[in-house]
């Protein structure tokens, strides 16, 4: 996810570009690099372990580069398609409770808050069922200033 193809064939560093505030670019070849991933590698056989790991790698490098989008689209004020960028992410992994908070906080700064609460009901429940663990403190505290906000 460092270094991408650009259509013409040329090669784009992307956190060069986003160094150099290039940050449209940025966006543009990370989109491109998650349109890329179409599930699973070799989903007919999930249990196959002669592909396990790259499976498992192009899983969470497409995590990354959605992740990546989302908080550049939030850094530029593009709530809405932060949500996008993060609901996708959570359809690879929904017990990634970070990026649930950063649903939270975008969906809550797109004017969503009973969303943004909703949210917190979802990661709540995907945690226990998955992981039988609570949110951690940091989503509590995200809920309570949801909460407590007149939006």
């Amino acid at each position: 996810t460092q270094v991408l193809r650009r259509r013409d064939g040329s090669l784009a560093d992307v956190p060069k570009l986003e160094r150099e505030g290039n940050i449209a670019e940025a966006m543009r070849a990370y989109d491109a690099a998650a349109g890329l991933y179409r599930g699973d590698l070799f989903p007919d056989e999930p249990y196959a372990e002669w592909c396990s790991r790259q499976r498992d790698h192009l899983r969470q490098q497409y995590i990354e580069v959605t992740r990546k989008l989302a908080s550049l689209c939030m850094a530029q004020g593009n709530a809405d398609a932060c949500v996008e960028y993060c609901r996708r992410a959570l359809a690879v992994d929904p017990a990634l409770e970070e990026v649930h908070q950063q649903l939270m906080m975008s969906l809550w700064k797109a004017n969503r808050r009973s969303d943004a609460l909703r949210q917190y009901q979802v990661c709540s429940e995907v945690l226990r069922d998955q992981l039988d663990v609570e949110p951690l403190p940091e989503t509590k505290r995200i809920l309570e200033l949801i909460k407590r906000s007149r939006q």
